[in-house]
């Protein structure tokens, strides 16, 4: 779960890891199975269609894991080895089939705020921008 501490200025830039469905070019939400569209806002998500079941299937409605501060936005890991610990994790557990993960270099905008998630620390912000592909 995510926690946001603060608000800070600018951009940050960080490591996401995102899901990529066969024969698409889009990222999407691992967890939600939202579609992230770089340099746009993040869609709020009203349903949760996650593509493997490292994530709880209940973060948007159990008052535990829904962080109000966290709709609109999505988070982005400050250093790369906390992301790529998250790719370990998620590879090791059960996946839609067909769905491959990875980490991305990124930049959140809008709105951005930082705490950690499970302990290494994130950036959270409301438009998400890919840097690598």
């Amino acid at each position: 779960m995510c926690n946001l501490d603060s608000s800070v200025k600018g951009q940050k830039v960080g490591w996401k890891v995102v899901a990529i469905k066969p024969r698409s070019k889009n990222y999407f939400s691992p967890a939600t199975g939202c579609i992230y569209r770089s340099g746009k806002e993040v869609t709020k998500v009203k349903k949760q269609k996650r593509l493997t079941d490292y994530f709880r299937n209940d973060i948007l409605y159990s008052t535990r894991m829904n962080n109000p501060l966290m709709c609109g936005r999505t988070s982005i890991f400050k250093f790369k080895e906390d992301a790529n610990n998250l790719l370990i994790d998620i590879n090791d557990s059960r996946s839609v089939p067909g769905v491959n993960f990875k980490v991305v270099k990124a930049i959140v905008s809008k709105k951005v705020m930082e705490g950690t998630y499970n302990g290494p620390k994130i950036y959270a912000g409301r438009i998400i921008t890919f840097l690598d592909n």
